[in-house]
C-alpha cells in the first residue's frame, strides 16, 4: 500500500465513517437503554438539539477527528515529536521490503481533508 492509498483509507474510517457512524447512533438510540450515564446524557443532548445545530456539532466532530489524525499523520511524518520521542518513526507496510509510506502523510490528508470538504 502506497501512502496516498493509506490516507484515503484512513480518511474514510476515521473521519467519514466515524461521522457518519456517530449520527446514525444518536439518531436511532434510545436514551434509556443507554450502558452508561455519559451515554443517556450524550444522546439526550444530542436528540434536544435543533437539526442546524445537529450539523454544527457534527462537523465539529469531524473536525476534531481531521485534526487529531494530522497531527498522528504530522508524528509520523517527522514534523512534530512527541515528548520523549529519540528518533523518527518508520511506517512501511511487511511485505512491502521496508518501503516507506510516512514523510509527507500530513501533506497529503490535509490535502484530501480540502478536497472532500469542498465536495
Amino acid at each position: 500500500m502506497k501512502g496516498q492509498e493509506f490516507v484515503s483509507k484512513v480518511y474514510a474510517e476515521l473521519v467519514e465513517n466515524s461521522v457518519s457512524q456517530y449520527r446514525e447512533m444518536y439518531e436511532k438510540a434510545n436514551p434509556e437503554r443507554a450502558s452508561d450515564e455519559f451515554g443517556r446524557k450524550a444522546i439526550c443532548f444530542y436528540q434536544g438539539l435543533s437539526s442546524d445545530d445537529k450539523e454544527v456539532l457534527l462537523q465539529m466532530m469531524r473536525q476534531v477527528s481531521v485534526d487529531t489524525v494530522s497531527h498522528i499523520f504530522a508524528v509520523l511524518d517527522g514534523v512534530s515529536w512527541l515528548e520523549g520521542q529519540e528518533s523518527d518513526f518508520c511506517l512501511s507496510q511487511e511485505h512491502s521490503r521496508g518501503t516507506l509510506i510516512n514523510g509527507d502523510l500530513q501533506g497529503m490528508f490535509l490535502e484530501q481533508d480540502e478536497i472532500r470538504s469542498n465536495q
